[in-house]
């Protein structure tokens, strides 16, 4: 149960009133004072979180003689384009307040939320919920921690209750998502949830063939038309996600392709064989990394073909002299 939750739970003597500026205590008085009001169990549960996350000015660890900047949790959720709590280790309460602080500031300029090796569990589903507050996200970084497939149940709900999330990127490599995580996640594309994603990085996250394909199929099916980076290293996978991928490209998924990520998982040389057949000719290059050495960029390879087709115009040129 989280912060809030215990807060309101408590007997009436106590209560919390706002003191100047808007920051609330406790006191064990029986009534408020003239003119205070009673938070509300959101404000309670956000109020908790602002307290346990934001910083005094401060020494910095490393250098004797810097001084490190005070950080305002509200002030930077309403302020910054990009929130960074990344390394803050959070309790099981904490994504509960994050998402309270997201629905009641509802910040329109946030851009970037990293969450990355916080000990952030299951409980990772009230901040996916709280997404819908957040109209311009772009990115949502939370690599390196124990979320697993009941997180990404909240996905569902979303896409039951018709919500359409504008996020671009969901970066969520080196966690415990399985199968039964990427089904979710497949779910939501395919109910429009997740219309203008572009990266999907799931690197090792114990996924098996069930879960790629189903991404796979979403994709086949015509969810996210914009998607051009897929993160599947380091999990599962057989020839058979690889078929489901190549299937996929041949009916004109990833149309601005760039890379689809498969190193590190156990299929063979046929299935790496039919991804690459399905990748040729790609309008926008499209390249699979499949092991050392990794892949040219785009950019490299126009260059590559430029100074080609030049070497190739010089012969002809020779030729012709003579």
């Amino acid at each position: 149960m989280g912060r809030g939750a215990r807060a309101t739970g408590r007997s009436a003597a106590w209560r919390t009133r706002e003191r100047e500026g808007g920051e609330a205590e406790e006191e064990g008085m029986p009534e408020l004072a003239a003119g205070a009001r009673v938070l509300t169990p959101l404000e309670l549960c956000a109020q908790g979180f602002y307290k346990r996350f934001s910083l005094p000015m401060r020494p910095s660890p490393d250098l004797k003689y810097l001084e490190l900047p005070a950080f305002d949790v509200r002030e930077a959720l309403t302020t910054q384009a990009e929130f960074d709590l990344g390394d803050r280790t959070f309790e099981e309460e904490d994504c509960e307040g994050l998402a309270a602080a997201i629905q009641l500031l509802r910040p329109r300029q946030l851009c970037q939320v990293h969450l990355h090796r916080c000990n952030i569990g299951d409980e990772f589903a009230a901040v996916i919920e709280a997404l819908k507050f957040l109209p311009a996200l772009d990115l949502l970084y939370a690599a390196q921690n124990r979320i697993g497939p009941a997180a990404m149940s909240a996905l569902s709900r979303l896409a039951a209750a018709g919500e359409v999330l504008g996020i671009r990127k969901l970066a969520l490599p080196h966690n415990s998502l399985g199968d039964e995580g990427l089904r979710s996640i497949a779910s939501a594309m395919v109910a429009g949830t997740l219309p203008k994603m572009e990266y999907l990085f799931v690197a090792e996250n114990n996924v098996g063939d069930e879960g790629a394909v189903a991404i796979a199929q979403a994709l086949e099916g015509g969810a996210c038309p914009q998607m051009s980076r897929l993160s599947l290293q380091s999990n599962r996978l057989t020839d058979k996600s690889l078929h489901a991928l190549a299937s996929a490209l041949h009916k004109g998924a990833f149309a601005r392709g760039e890379y689809i990520y498969v190193q590190d998982n156990p299929f063979s040389e046929e299935g790496q064989a039919a991804l690459l057949e399905a990748m040729a000719d790609h309008p926008n290059l499209m390249q699979g990394h499949f092991g050392w050495p990794p892949p040219l960029s785009r950019e490299q390879i126009l260059r590559e073909d430029e100074a080609r087709k030049r070497e190739e115009a010089e012969l002809i040129e020779d030729v012709v002299k003579r």
